[in-house]
């Protein structure tokens, strides 16, 4: 069965949707622990590995590191600014904490980011180094982490200035005074669209609580019941419940991949279906020796980034639908389209798409694009041009009740009369189907305003 782009479309919106990820702060990382929020916000630049947290995080920075990094940064400032004539440089010789500021200004500099004055406090007085109590230590030794700190805090800076980052498909309603924001998340992204515009980190700043499809990151919220359906539990696998050539591609994709027969054959064909949906969408894989390529996923996601956020301020995590009962949709999916539903991913997988038809991660780039332009227009059109028209039980699943319940949900927030702000964030696909949540409030009478026009 040759893939198309409507099926592989449809499944976009519910990636990496159940899949349970950790912090990148693990036990074993190095870090300073008021670094944490700074650090959770630069993970989703992409301007340095999380593998750099074990490799000397808290020590003096070596110039093969600080090559790196500056690259990365000069990477993010090239996408929205161009370069100037700057003839204001500072020396940068050495591994100071001065000398490690004084490429980043350099760096700002060269795109014409800088005023007059003393550099020093330029970068002081813009957020770029914040000093300690002893001052800004210019002549200590600079670590790793004060380095990618410094890098993270250039680009939000220059972002901010050029009122720049990612704006998505973002809308407001209010009634009374009770506020609710609504932001449409692609749950697998890049770091393409960090950092976010500030009016979409500001708003979320502003909410008294966040509400999500599903808070991943709680230990309580339905991941071992998850598990519980996810897995053949009866002692049967995979093999014993899906025809043999199937089985046959599929083994093909676990080689290609790398993935472990003994635990990936153990899954229902629904989820194994959405985890090589991921794979699929976020790494490239090499023909040769059969290694991966991250080119994005699920600690990109929107959804993510905010429950992390939100963890990390003590915002409360409301939970619209949550785990368990997301899981409960699809395991509820017939066997037949269960496995015409892998089969059709990994049909995606050995089939690359041939001229004329769209492969599942052009669409996602097309997609992200759009997100980060805060094009609503573009992206209503894209996403129904390769979803309309195509009935199946995972389209009619995704959408359509659970859009009625969700509005009905924040329906019930408006009309709270509460003097209170809340930031919604689920799939975007849910405000710009046919039969939407805006659809639904506008319906019932309130007014949805876009924040980007």
């Amino acid at each position: 069965m040759k893939v198309t782009k409507k099926v592989l479309s449809v499944v976009l919106m519910l990636a990496i949707l159940l899949t349970a990820v950790s912090p990148a702060w693990a036990d074993e990382a190095a870090y300073s622990s008021w670094a944490i929020q700074v650090l959770n916000e630069g993970e989703k630049y992409g301007i340095y590995p999380l593998e750099w947290y074990t490799e000397g995080f808290l020590s003096t920075i070596d110039a093969a590191h600080l090559s790196t990094l500056l690259d990365k940064v000069d990477q993010k400032l090239a996408v929205i600014a161009d370069k100037a004539e700057f003839t204001g440089r500072i020396a940068t010789n050495g591994t100071t904490r001065g000398a490690v500021l004084a490429n980043y200004y350099n760096l700002l500099g060269e795109y014409g980011l800088v005023s007059k004055g003393e550099w020093t406090t330029f970068l002081h007085e813009n957020g770029i180094v914040n000093g300690t109590g002893s001052g800004l230590n210019l002549d200590a030794e600079c670590t790793l982490e004060q380095a990618v700190i410094f890098g993270i805090n250039t680009i939000g800076y220059a972002y901010e200035k050029l009122e720049q980052g990612g704006k998505g498909v973002f809308w407001r309603v209010e009634n009374g005074d009770t506020t609710v924001y609504l932001l449409g998340s692609i749950h697998v992204g890049s770091s393409d669209q960090y950092p976010l515009n500030t009016e979409v980190k500001s708003a979320f700043d502003t909410a008294d609580a966040l509400l999500v499809e599903a808070d991943l990151l709680n230990p309580y919220g339905g991941l071992d019941y998850f598990r519980s359906k996810a897995f053949y539990t009866d002692g049967t696998t995979l093999k014993d419940h899906i025809d043999a050539a199937l089985y046959s591609e599929v083994e093909k994709v676990f080689e290609q991949y790398g993935l472990d027969v003994s635990i990936y054959g153990t899954l229902k064909p629904w989820a194994l279906a959405n985890e090589l949906n991921v794979l699929a969408m976020t790494q490239t894989a090499s023909s040769e020796e059969g290694a991966t390529e991250s080119a994005g996923g699920a600690n990109y996601g929107i959804d993510l980034y905010f429950t992390i956020n939100a963890y990390l301020t003590g915002k409360p995590v409301v939970e619209l639908e949550g785990v368990a009962y997301q899981t409960d949709l699809f395991d509820g999916l017939s066997e037949e389209f269960q496995s015409s539903y892998l089969g059709a991913i990994v049909d995606g997988i050995l089939n690359p798409a041939e001229a004329g038809e769209t492969d599942s991660s052009d669409l996602l780039q097309e997609w992200l694009t759009l997100w980060i332009d805060g094009d609503i227009d573009g992206f209503t059109e894209s996403f129904n041009q390769a979803t309309t028209g195509e009935s199946n039980e995972l389209n009619d699943m995704l959408f359509g009740k659970r859009d009625q319940d969700m509005a009905a949900k924040v329906m019930e927030i408006l009309n709270s009369n509460e003097k209170a702000t809340y930031f919604v964030v689920v799939g975007a696909g849910h405000f710009i189907n046919p039969e939407n949540m805006i659809k639904v409030l506008e319906s019932n009478g309130f007014t949805v305003e876009r924040v980007f026009e």
